[in-house]
């Protein structure tokens, strides 16, 4: 569910949507059979395998409450880089969050005909609250978590804050660790270039 750290990895509006699309649905539902999509949506499953078994990614799901589903922790774990993202967006872009949400909502404005209908639904929801350019404060990304929570059946998000608050500076830390590497291997997959993960 991190949509701001695939988005903004994806650097450009194919990979873009396609990354929209993967996140937003699971691998039995996704029907996509429009070959500009594609690469993104592939895109996105690697850079989704290669973020999951990172061991900064396990060292911050380790970090949370130990009896949380693997699943949803990852899921908790992914927005709360997300949070962090935002925070210190301006250290990644020269172009404010603000701008990158709105540039953002209007690609996809330009392609909703042929996003998958539940997409659409998605979308609709993250334009009209402005989800992107909200993560960074405490406030956006509990409505982010809250929203991740009732796509998954899931209502985690009165314990999520807990669970942030709690070990802050140690996932932040862990965002800042994690994130160059996230961005080497995205760009290595725009290259073609699929890499393994090496641990020191």
């Amino acid at each position: 569910m991190n949509y701001l750290t695939k988005l903004y990895l994806a650097g450009n509006q194919k990979l873009a949507i396609g990354c929209f699309i993967a996140t937003d649905l699971s691998d039995r539902k996704l029907k996509c059979d429009i070959e500009i999509f594609k690469e993104g949506i592939v895109f996105c499953r690697e850079l989704d395998q290669f973020m999951s078994s990172h061991p900064v990614f396990i060292k911050s799901r380790r970090r949370i409450n130990p009896l949380l589903d693997k699943y949803y922790s990852g899921e908790l774990i992914k927005i709360y880089y997300d949070h962090f993202l935002a925070l210190h967006w301006s250290k990644f872009s020269d172009h404010s969050l603000k701008e990158f949400a709105y540039g953002t909502y209007m690609i996809f404005s330009d392609h909703f005909h042929l996003l998958p209908y539940k997409t659409k639904k998605t979308f609709e929801i993250i334009a009209r609250k402005d989800t992107l350019d909200k993560y960074s404060s405490i406030h956006g990304f509990h409505e982010a978590i809250k929203f991740a929570g009732s796509k998954n059946g899931n209502h985690y998000a009165a314990e999520s804050i807990k669970y942030l608050i709690n070990s802050y500076a140690q996932l932040s830390g862990d965002f800042e660790e994690i994130f160059p590497d996230l961005i080497k291997y995205a760009e290595k997959l725009k290259n073609g270039k699929r890499i393994e993960l090496r641990v020191a």
